[in-house]
């Protein structure tokens, strides 16, 4: 199951005037093994699938009672300055986790 994760968290694909770029990444999460990988390190907005698998981890962390719908979680100074951020937060304040998702 965390290799079909990794996988899919790993396969991220965005829409250029000029042609899609693809980034993949494909590892073996017990060994830390790279088993194949494309320009891993080129930095991309997130894609709708990678939106999704975020929401079906935190729906799993809710499930497993490791989070709540009324956590707080912090936002950093990384979150803060993404350029496609409609939320408007600042570094240091929180929103809860019912938050988070309705933003996602």
């Amino acid at each position: 199951m965390r290799f079909f994760l990794i996988l899919f968290l790993g396969l991220f694909t965005t829409v250029s005037f000029a042609r899609a770029t693809v980034s993949t990444l494909v590892a073996d999460t017990k060994s830390g093994y790279v088993i194949a990988s494309q320009d891993a390190l080129v930095q991309q907005p997130p894609a709708s699938l990678t939106k999704v698998m975020t929401l079906y981890m935190l729906f799993g962390a809710l499930e497993n009672g490791l989070l709540t719908m009324d956590d707080e979680l912090p936002i950093s100074k990384k979150a803060e300055s993404q350029p496609r951020s409609k939320i408007y937060v600042k570094e240091g304040e929180t929103i809860t986790v019912r938050e988070a998702i309705l933003a996602l």
